[in-house]
């Protein structure tokens, strides 16, 4: 029994959320910068409020 309660629980580990899913496509997207402020609500991202992207020309 414990196993089939292992294998749950890494199952909800590993199934990730819509909201969850939004952020780590966005920060795919952008590729570089520094998300200043990152809103969590009841453990899911909800908001970055500001994003700074750095540009080096070298």
């Amino acid at each position: 029994m414990d196993v089939l309660q292992n294998d749950k629980q890494a199952e909800d580990f590993l199934t990730l959320h819509p909201a969850e899913r939004r952020l780590i496509e966005y920060i795919r997207r952008i590729r570089y910068g520094t998300i200043v402020n990152l809103k969590i609500q009841d453990g899911l991202p909800v908001l970055a409020e500001e994003v700074l992207k750095k540009v080096k020309f070298v």
